[in-house]
């Protein structure tokens, strides 16, 4: 799979959550691995040709979202899912521009 993929969880329980993020180039890759890493994220996928993050933790949605757009990028929220094993990730988020109007 193109992208970065990095580690499993620590066995707390967690939810996968999937950003759409505005990158354009493997700086913009490696700025959002590094700034997950600092926070203590190990478990996470970074798919750039689809602009897509997944994540998978136990913190809040917001606060992971605060991570990427510490990079200076956009991040829009896409969809979360359970600790169930599959990649059900049930929200449908429709964002027009840049403050959803």
């Amino acid at each position: 799979m193109p992208g970065i993929d990095v580690g499993k969880g620590n066995g707390e329980p967690h939810a996968t959550v999937e950003f759409s993020v505005n990158m354009t180039c493997h700086n913009c890759e490696n700025k959002i691995k590094s700034a997950l890493e600092q926070k203590g994220l190990s478990n996470f996928q970074i798919n750039l040709s689809n602009q897509s993050v997944l994540i998978t933790s136990n913190k809040p949605t917001e606060q992971l979202k605060s991570y990427l757009e510490s990079t200076g990028k956009t991040a829009v929220l896409v969809g979360v899912g359970g600790e169930g094993g599959g990649r059900s990730l049930g929200a449908a988020v429709a964002m027009v521009g840049k403050d959803g109007d």
